[in-house]
């Protein structure tokens, strides 16, 4: 199902996040450029759907306003959902839904948690995809780069986890992962396996864009003490995002293991990847985000942004 075509006033729609609410409503949101750079002067929209799926209303646009919105991430907590998102690839905003998706309280921006923890970068995103919730506590990836000669630069890059120990009241900076393991890691995703840690999934340049595997990580906390830091070889990984789920003690990953974003793949495993079932999702496809519930994979990707658009599948497992 097509969510979103390029049109008159977005030349391409991507990086979507996706949730379901306790009511079982689908809740995302993805950026829409005015032209396909990532410095864009880019909106983010967010969309529901109450059947599965099956339909689609628009709540709200988030105006860029000659800004850069970028990197909107959900998480659901007791009810309440978390949305946090970027500018300008400079600040991080965050702000919350007690109705679903329906309305939002006002943005705050949290980017002094970076300079409290002394953090010298030049971009930050946070995510992108859907964040998670671990012992009660928000949990939210976050990639920096940074270069003093080209500001937009994405690397030299380095990651980290960002927490809320109060329901998003505050925030705070983890540690940051193997950085001396990998080359320029940036987007990943997070799930909790059934040992209930941590499981980072890693987009990294640790190799070219035929010969690239995931990086993965382990934490108790997911914002310390990291562990099991590997590239996994049979991840294969065209040097794109990914995105997890865990769900009765499976782990979900959807990626592309083809050349220039095809072969959009996901994969179930029961031991952190070392084996898994792979399922086709769609020959094309590049930044994904899932849910898994009551049998099916619920996948929102991207088909081509160049060409196509954001797309929305369900796949009965």
């Amino acid at each position: 199902m097509i969510i979103e075509k390029a049109n008159t006033e977005y030349s391409t729609c991507r990086i979507p996040t996706l949730v379901t609410t306790e009511s079982g409503r689908l809740l995302a949101c993805y950026e829409c450029r005015k032209d396909y750079s990532d410095w864009a002067e880019i909106d983010l929209k967010i969309i529901k759907s109450d059947d599965g799926g099956e339909s689609w209303q628009t709540l709200q646009i988030l105006k860029g306003a000659g800004n850069t919105l970028n990197n909107p991430v959900f998480i659901v907590k007791n009810g309440v959902v978390h949305f946090l998102y970027c500018k300008n690839y400079k600040q991080a905003f965050y702000c919350k839904s007690e109705d679903e998706g329906e309305s939002f309280s006002f943005p705050q921006e949290i980017s002094d948690i970076f300079m409290e923890k002394g953090i010298a970068y030049t971009v930050v995103a946070v995510g992108p995809s859907h964040g998670i919730v671990h012992n009660g506590n928000l949990l939210i990836p976050v990639w920096f780069a940074y270069d003093e000669e080209d500001l937009e630069a994405h690397k030299p890059s380095f990651i980290a986890t960002i927490y809320s120990e109060d329901d998003g009241a505050s925030w705070k900076v983890g540690e940051f992962i193997g950085k001396e393991f990998f080359a320029n890691p940036s987007e990943c995703s997070l799930a909790v396996n059934k040992e209930n840690r941590v499981v980072m999934s890693i987009r990294n340049e640790n190799g070219d864009h035929f010969h690239s595997f995931r990086g993965f990580a382990e934490s108790d906390t997911g914002y310390s003490k990291w562990t099991n830091i590997v590239l996994r070889e049979n991840m294969r990984d065209w040097i794109c995002q990914g995105s997890m789920y865990a769900l009765n003690e499976k782990l979900y990953h959807c990626n592309c293991v083809g050349e220039a974003r095809t072969e959009l793949t996901l994969k179930i495993s029961e031991d952190n990847f070392q084996n898994y079932q792979s399922i086709l999702v769609d020959e094309v496809g590049g930044y994904s985000d899932i849910v898994v519930k009551d049998g099916i994979a619920y996948i929102l990707y991207e088909r081509n942004p160049r060409e196509d658009g954001l797309y929305f599948k369900k796949i009965a497992l």
